[in-house]
């Protein structure tokens, strides 16, 4: 509890948010714009902060139903896949078998960076690709029978409650779906600026702003993280051996690493 409960401000910003949005489009439409646009941020940070550390915080057999049905609401997609797609994430740290990498990979091995927009935009197709793969594992026996079934249940629950809410009214549930994709959206910017696609550098990169990290609980220590994925965000400490990202990773996919 003391992990997560500190960082569970982000999902409460994100529904407060986007509910605002929703109750004052008709009158203050500006209003309603920029709440959405908070949202759709808050989102990037539920999953990166809150999100994330849920996943290194719990095992995934010990989670309750009533947690994983929230979790994924949360953010927009079945929590156990990503979880798996988290932990192939740690498993191939941006390399060619990581379903999120930053390099495009050819056939004899070889690769080049990938295309900043494309990869942002089109994180479904990036979605959909991770499916396969996910199957694939399934169908081998790399995924447990109890961890299949959740996953299968969270996806009727989401999209039960898309359903619902669009019978409720269906401006609700497109703001609800866009509010999910420009999320994640931003969370694509995020790990691009976390995993620039460079030679010569390490697979991660941090930011190391002291303010940054205290508002954003060490989101900043990206690379760190990775060093020893197990500690809890209040354990990570700042490595300067790590290459450091110029600006917060979502403004460092667009402008690089600075000098270490």
């Amino acid at each position: 509890m003391k992990r997560l409960l500190p960082l569970a401000v982000f999902p409460a910003v994100q529904i407060a948010c986007f509910v605002g949005a929703g109750l004052t489009w008709r009158e203050f439409p500006w209003l309603a714009g920029g709440l959405f646009a908070l949202s759709v941020l808050a989102l990037d940070l539920t999953v990166h902060i809150f999100l994330h550390e849920c996943i290194h915080a719990t095992r995934p057999e010990g989670m309750s139903w009533t947690g994983s049905f929230a979790l994924t609401l949360v953010g927009g997609m079945p929590f156990d896949g990503y979880r798996l797609h988290h932990y192939n994430h740690h498993r191939n740290d941006n390399g060619p078998g990581d379903w999120s990498t930053t390099w495009a990979w050819d056939a004899a091995g070889g690769r080049r960076p990938r295309r900043r927009f494309a990869y942002v935009l089109g994180w479904p197709a990036a979605l959909a690709r991770a499916r396969v793969a996910v199957r694939a594992e399934a169908k081998a026996g790399l995924i447990s029978a109890g961890i299949q079934r959740r996953l299968r249940w969270e996806k009727i629950f989401l999209g039960v409650a898309i359903i619902a809410l669009a019978a409720a009214d269906w401006r609700w549930a497109l703001g609800y779906v866009a509010m999910v994709y420009g999320g994640w959206a931003l969370v694509s910017v995020h790990n691009f600026g976390q995993h620039l696609p460079i030679e010569g550098h390490d697979p991660a990169t941090s930011f190391e702003s002291r303010l940054y990290n205290a508002l954003l609980f060490n989101n900043g220590l990206h690379a760190e993280h990775h060093a020893d994925p197990a500690k809890a965000w209040y354990e990570v400490k700042p490595d300067p051996s790590h290459p450091r990202a110029r600006g917060p990773h979502l403004v460092a996919a667009f402008r690089g690493v600075g000098k270490r």
